[in-house]
């Protein structure tokens, strides 16, 4: 085996010699000598898959990464690659289509700028090692200074008691003595990124206002429009022409108009010439907007997957019960919670996975059999004696409580009405007392009528945890 610089070198160097020696039988030789190792070590890696899949898993959740253990064990990792240039692609090359996605640099109009007759005041931000400390805690990949990784630099940040304490103090008295003026705009990575391209993009969305004939919604350099067909192409057409003055260049190509399906022949006669594609339902903001049986087609697809992702979880959790449970209640059900929050009507489509959570997860974390009763009760929070996995079709009516919570926001973008975020946080905070409140109660009824049924052993252990468990006062 040639592992080192120097041995591939002259490998390399002998096998280039032959080649202009025009020793051809001697290369074929070592090529079909090459292969058969090949093949044998890809057979043995195959057999190895699941094991190494199911240690890679371990490894992630044990680094606390939760994210990237539970993309790995569900392949939901992707499978990026270099691209080539001169690939052609629709009938354009690579190169080309990335050269239209960057266009050339031009002068801002007057009106790309917002009137403002008065700066308001800035505010001097005084970074301390509290923040640093709350930074460090959500970096996640990338790389950190000296040539180490972010996970590294984490580590120094928080793992090393009084040590790491100084160490960011000392970061934070960098953030706040030096200042580095950007040569570039906004690099790469930086958080303020988003909120200098929201107040770019204002000028815009002002200037193609109209409440009495469409309602817009942006949510970064995304645009939407809801209006009456007529009214649409009037607003993309504006989008249109007056897009390219703010920095923003609208592709036809790339937008999706959404109609219900007796007014595409409309659509079509409207918009054919522009491009566009025009479809009864498609996936926006997370969510999906369109026809019934679109929406619980969109619904039941992601179902499906979420389900596949449980029984892998279920495999982990023979060798790793304790990673399986963290990935499941720490990460994989909001995945499906999120999704509920923002689509009406579809909880008949998570009957599936409930099945799946306690037909196939539980008997494998827990390697046994368990009762019905048993099942509810691990749908309850902890301090109930649960485990704190929701039951997905409980948890498929959120959408009326997110309506609720979201209803200042969505008067803002229908009315064109000052938004306040202060007004926001108290109609949030008043909201989720009451919505805590009335899950309590469901919570505490639950468990009233679960513990009748529960066998005498297992209420006894059940006491003994309540026993043992702290109090607080």
């Amino acid at each position: 085996m040639v592992k080192k610089g120097a041995e591939i070198r002259r490998l390399l160097a002998r096998r280039v010699r032959e080649w202009r020696q025009e020793r051809i039988p001697e290369l074929i030789q070592e090529y079909q000598r090459c292969a058969k190792q090949f093949s044998k070590s890809h057979v043995a890696n195959s057999e190895r898959s699941k094991d190494h899949v199911l240690r890679v898993f371990s490894n992630l959740m044990l680094r606390g990464d939760i994210r990237s253990a539970t993309r790995w064990l569900t392949d939901q990792t992707g499978s990026g690659a270099v691209l080539d240039p001169s690939q052609l692609v629709d009938g354009q090359s690579v190169a080309h289509i990335l050269q239209e996605k960057y266009p050339e640099a031009s002068q801002s109009g007057t009106r790309a700028f917002m009137p403002c007759d008065e700066l308001p005041p800035l505010v001097d931000v005084d970074i301390t090692g509290s923040h640093i400390e709350s930074a460090a805690r959500r970096i996640r990949g990338g790389s950190g200074p000296g040539g180490s990784t972010g996970a590294q630099f984490q580590c120094y940040l928080l793992r090393f008691w009084s040590s790491s304490s100084t160490l960011r103090d000392a970061v934070a008295e960098l953030g706040s003595s030096k200042v580095i003026l950007s040569k570039e705009g906004v690099i790469q990575g930086d958080p303020l990124s988003m909120l200098m391209y929201a107040a770019a993009v204002m000028p815009l969305i002002k200037h193609l206002t109209d409440n009495n004939k469409w309602i817009q919604n942006w949510y970064a350099n995304d645009s939407a429009c809801a209006a009456k067909l007529s009214n649409l192409k009037i607003w993309f057409q504006k989008l249109c022409e007056i897009g390219p003055d703010f920095g923003y260049y609208p592709e036809p190509k790339k937008t999706v108009l959404i109609v219900r399906a007796t007014e595409k022949d409309a659509a079509k006669a409207l918009f054919g010439e522009l491009g566009i594609k025009i479809v009864s339902g498609h996936r926006f903001l997370g969510g999906f907007v369109g026809e019934k049986d679109e929406v619980h087609d969109f619904v039941l697809e992601k179902v499906t997957t979420w389900t596949s992702g449980v029984n892998k979880l279920a495999e982990a959790a023979e060798f790793y019960p304790q990673a399986a449970f963290a990935a499941l209640s720490k990460r994989m059900q909001f995945q499906w919670s999120y999704l509920q929050r923002v689509v009406p009507d579809c909880d008949s489509c998570f009957e599936v996975l409930r099945n799946a959570l306690s037909d196939i997860f539980w008997p494998a974390v827990l390697q046994g059999t368990i009762s019905d009763s048993e099942k509810k009760l691990f749908t309850l929070p902890a301090r109930h004696g649960g485990m704190g996995i929701h039951d997905p079709l409980l948890t498929a009516a959120s959408f009326t409580n997110s309506r609720k919570c979201t209803a200042l926001i969505v008067d803002a973008i229908k009315c064109s009405s000052v938004f306040s975020v202060l007004d926001h946080t108290e109609h949030l905070l008043k909201l989720h007392r009451k919505i805590k409140q009335d899950i309590e109660i469901l919570n505490l009824n639950l468990l009233e009528s679960i513990l009748p049924t529960l066998t005498t052993q297992r209420k006894e252990q059940y006491n003994e945890e309540l026993m043992e468990r702290p109090q607080h006062g």
